[in-house]
């Protein structure tokens, strides 16, 4: 089974939530997807696809906004035995990022059990 997580939003705690996912998740491998110049986009997009089919257990950490996220999306989609679980940063309250401890507990229930 793959799993990806499609990690997605724009927020000051960004990074923190990322920090945290790594250390919950460590043998998860991130894909960083963010500030790309319009002709590099499809040309990253498309090699993180590459990329992320030879990993069992990753993170997509993107703003959300490319068209090409949901694409990628599709296309991993189908690949037979691949669970992808969305986490927006609009749908975490403020108040459960200040600190590692509370975003842990905040990530461990939201994550699906398995992974």
């Amino acid at each position: 089974m793959r799993h990806i997580i499609n990690f997605i939003g724009i927020s000051l705690y960004k990074e923190t939530v990322l920090l945290a996912l790594t250390q919950l998740l460590p043998n998860f491998v991130v894909f960083r997807l963010e500030n790309l110049a319009p002709e590099q986009e499809a040309n990253e997009w498309r090699k993180v696809w590459l990329e992320s089919l030879q990993e069992d257990a990753c993170i997509l950490y993107s703003d959300g906004n490319s068209e090409h996220l949901s694409l990628l999306l599709d296309r991993l989609w189908r690949a037979p035995g691949t669970n992808i679980f969305t986490l927006d940063m609009a749908e975490l309250e403020e108040d459960d990022l200040t600190s590692l401890a509370s975003i842990n507990q905040v990530l461990k229930e939201l994550l699906p059990a398995d992974f």
